[in-house]
């Protein structure tokens, strides 16, 4: 077996780093892995204290092969960490495993990792392998001929994948992938079907324009659209503890169930792949439906409007009708607010 390295960008919160690693040294292989750790400088004065713990937690993890670490010496921010640790490994390997920092694992994550990447490193239809799985009562979990299912959903909580994942992503997915997407007709309409995903690609998008980059919700879109698939779980191998608003991208969720959802306790995964194509699309079929729970009618009717604006009038025409639309409210409002001027005096 190949034992592939595992990456870790981190910067200073250190209750969740020591967690992440601990639970890593714990799992079967880590004494083969090589952990490869990012350690970025603090983007202000109140990141220092957490920072320096990590720094002087560092050099006593055990558990491990090899400990590389890097230590920038200026803050390079989360998405340049992540590239920087990805050319290291990437020269080194051809397949590694990336997880955040606030991410805890099953004592068979590895193993399960290791054997995922192995069996399906030649498969082009499989894009990555994710150790993830929402907290759901899902098709398969009951199963005793799969413990893995092939998702769409690009669940980046703990995920494995290879450098030809990279080079496919660089050569066929565009950047400013929600443009590219509803700018060709072709391609926009293999997402008719996936309303949810393409509300995200838009709205998302709209709302903050620093997600129209390769990020999980648009690789998704990218996967629906190609026919990739991943590899998940059908129990969940990873916790995700960041959604307690100490992070960059999670929230503080009130009722926060990925923190105490369930996760497997064996140290061994014995891959279980021997469902038909029947049931491969009844369980994606089964987790569309799971997906939609928290998608509104509202929702579906303003997602629906935007598909079939895009369709019959582009996306540049889309863009143009609302900007001249915004420029005409503006205009009225201001000639409102001068007329009810006008009759107060």
């Amino acid at each position: 077996m190949t034992y592939y390295p595992v990456v870790i960008p981190t910067m200073s919160r250190y209750e969740h780093f020591k967690n992440c690693v601990e639970s890593l040294s714990k799992n079967t292989h880590a004494d083969k892995t090589e952990l490869v750790i990012g350690l970025d400088y603090p983007a202000s004065e109140k990141y220092e204290e957490g920072w320096k713990k990590i720094k002087d937690y560092i050099p006593t993890i055990k558990g491990f092969r090899k400990v590389t670490v890097f230590e920038h010496k200026e803050n390079l921010g989360s998405v340049a960490n992540w590239k920087f640790l990805q050319s290291y490994v990437s020269e080194h390997y051809d397949a590694w495993i990336n997880t955040e920092d606030d991410n805890v694992f099953s004592p068979c994550f590895l193993d399960y990792m290791n054997k995922c990447l192995e069996k399906y490193k030649d498969d082009c239809s499989i894009l990555a392998v994710s150790g993830y799985m929402d907290a759901v009562d899902f098709i398969l979990a009951n199963r005793q001929d799969a413990n893995i299912v092939r998702m769409q959903d690009y669940m980046a909580y703990g995920l494995g994948k290879w450098r030809r994942t990279n080079q496919e992503l660089d050569l066929y997915m565009p950047p400013h992938y929600m443009r590219y997407v509803c700018s060709h007709r072709k391609v926009l309409k293999k997402m008719k079907n996936n309303l949810r995903d393409l509300y995200q690609l838009i709205f998302w998008t709209k709302n903050n324009p620093a997600l129209d980059i390769r990020c999980d919700f648009t690789i998704a879109c990218y996967c629906i659209i190609n026919g990739k698939y991943l590899i998940n779980p059908t129990l969940s191998l990873v916790r995700n503890m960041g959604y307690d608003g100490s992070g960059e991208h999670c929230g503080a969720l009130e009722n926060d169930y990925y923190g105490i959802q369930k996760i497997s306790l064996d140290s061994i995964f014995d891959i279980k792949d021997s469902l038909t194509e029947k049931q491969l699309k009844e369980s994606i079929a089964e987790w569309e439906r799971y997906k939609h729970n928290d998608f509104s009618a509202a929702q579906r009717k303003r997602v629906i409007r935007y598909y079939y604006a895009y369709m019959f009038l582009g996306y540049k025409g889309v863009e143009l009708f609302l900007a001249i639309w915004r420029l005409l409210i503006k205009i009225l409002r201001k000639i409102w607010n001068l007329v009810k001027g006008c009759i107060k005096r």
